[in-house]
């Protein structure tokens, strides 16, 4: 094909305006940095665009040149909406006491294949009184970013432990000093532990030691995931509540594509509460469902909830908790940030206008 051909093929896929719009038609607008020798130029939509914008489709953004003649634009979502692969058990294995810290901490007990896969453990520990466990990562094609423990301990269980990584089973590096783990019950509600981010390092084998804990932690699976390179990093917002009659109201202050809720505090709490939001101040509460929220710090670590997934991103959200409610909530809200593409034509400086003047 013709670079002729190519390039009107790109072309299609940027957005068509239909009436050329004007610069001044607009609030705001942001010079961009276009570096030289590339046609297609990419960015992420800045936070204070959802600020400023009218449209919740960013129909009032454009891209000007210096004559300030529009540009051929398109605004993406990101393809994939699932910041995560899906988990991935792998195999564990229990290290008796005494072993772990002895000469890499497996001696002999160990035989691998040529790339690495375990195909035979020895060992007199059980996964309930081991002192550390040996995770077979060997098998993975990403470096993974998330970790998560299944243990067989008591109903209620808090642990410190700490991770190690290694390539051959003798040298040992710390991924991670020292974590929390735990599985707590209170009035009716439950706080878990059991999943925490990794720093990205490439290794054949994780070694997971219990080193603080009233009873041995009984690990039974460790499962793992990775982050998807191709997403942009997602960017959080906190909103200050404000108390209206039973419940405690927030607004985003724009039109951003909110996929997260967290909620927090300055203190520590266990409560549930119903949610509901709306896209217009002048709307009905729409009942998004009744979810459980906390926050505790142990041991110097600061357990949460999960942040919770939604869809259709709003503008206002309520909150209206049963019970002990948190002092002074604040809901913090996640999203995923647009792209802007554009076609260079004319010549720079290039400025992304949006939101409507007036």
């Amino acid at each position: 094909m013709s670079f002729r051909g190519s390039f009107l093929l790109v072309l299609a896929a940027f957005t068509a305006t239909g009436l050329q719009a004007s610069q001044a038609d607009f609030a705001r607008g942001r010079v961009l940095d276009a570096p030289e020798g590339t046609l297609v130029q990419r960015l992420t939509v800045p936070d204070d665009v959802y600020e400023w914008v009218v449209r919740p489709d960013l129909g009032d953004v454009r891209v000007f040149n210096q004559a300030q003649e529009e540009v051929p634009y398109n605004i993406r979502r990101p393809a994939k909406r699932d910041e995560y692969s899906s988990w991935r058990s792998l195999p564990v294995f229990a290290i008796p006491a005494g072993e772990s810290e002895n000469d890499g901490g497996l001696g002999l007990r160990v035989e691998v294949t040529e790339t690495g896969a375990i195909v035979d453990y020895r060992s007199d520990a059980s996964e309930n009184d081991a002192a550390a466990y040996l995770v077979d990562a060997s098998s993975l094609d990403h470096i993974p970013t998330e970790l998560k423990l299944t243990w067989a301990g008591a109903q209620e269980h808090i642990a410190r432990i700490r991770v190690e990584t290694s390539n051959d089973l003798n040298d040992w590096q710390t991924l991670i000093a020292e974590t929390t783990v735990a599985r707590l019950a209170s009035d009716g509600n439950s706080i878990l532990r059991d999943q925490f981010s990794l720093p990205r390092r490439k290794a054949r084998y994780l070694r997971i030691s219990q080193i603080e804990g009233a009873a041995p932690l009984g690990v039974t699976d460790v499962e793992v995931r990775h982050r998807r390179s191709e997403l942009p990093e997602r960017r959080w917002r906190e909103l200050q509540g404000a108390r209206q009659e039973e419940g405690w109201e927030f607004a985003a202050g724009g039109w951003f594509p909110v996929d997260r809720l967290q909620l927090s505090s300055s203190e520590n709490f266990i409560a549930t509460a119903r949610l509901y939001s709306r896209s217009d101040a002048q709307e009905n509460w729409r009942d998004r469902g009744q979810r459980t929220f906390y926050r505790s710090s142990i041991a110097a670590t600061v357990l949460a909830s999960e942040p919770l997934a939604v869809s259709e991103g709003d503008r206002y959200w309520r909150l209206e908790f049963a019970g002990e409610e948190p002092t002074s909530p604040v809901l913090k809200i996640g999203w995923l940030p647009d792209e802007v593409v554009f076609l260079k034509q004319g010549s720079a400086p290039y400025v992304l206008a949006y939101g409507q003047a007036g």
